[in-house]
């Protein structure tokens, strides 16, 4: 796959919520996951297998997700941009939080083998 098919595929998945069907077809079964050096995802996630967890973990949080929202992709060479935003209630709050994201991904050989979260 060439970057824009893998983007366009990866926006596909996100809008339809099938994640693990992302990991699955999408990335190197040994990418690496990163967050902002202040965040919860500072600590880099390797691999399908931990990344799945992680992602099972964030929805175990969730009391209730309201609203979700997928952009479309930015390509540049074999770099990804796409924009995410969502509204949610985790569990043990009152407050509804209002949460977006850029994630940028980097693919070789029609494969996402790093991702970078920035809030």
């Amino acid at each position: 796959m060439t970057t824009q098919q893998v983007a366009d595929r990866l926006v596909e998945l996100c809008k339809a919520g099938e994640y693990d069907t992302c990991y699955d077809e999408l990335y190197a079964q040994d990418f690496v996951a990163v967050g902002p050096k202040w965040s919860v995802e500072e600590t880099p996630v390797v691999g399908i297998t931990a990344m799945k967890e992680k992602a099972a973990k964030w929805a175990d949080m969730m009391e209730e997700f309201l609203w979700g929202w997928t952009g479309d992709p930015i390509v540049a060479g074999n770099t990804i941009a796409l924009a995410m935003w969502f509204k949610a209630r985790y569990k043990g709050e009152t407050d509804i939080k209002d949460e977006e994201e850029i994630i940028v991904y980097t693919v070789k050989d029609g494969k996402i083998i790093r991702e970078e979260y920035f809030y």
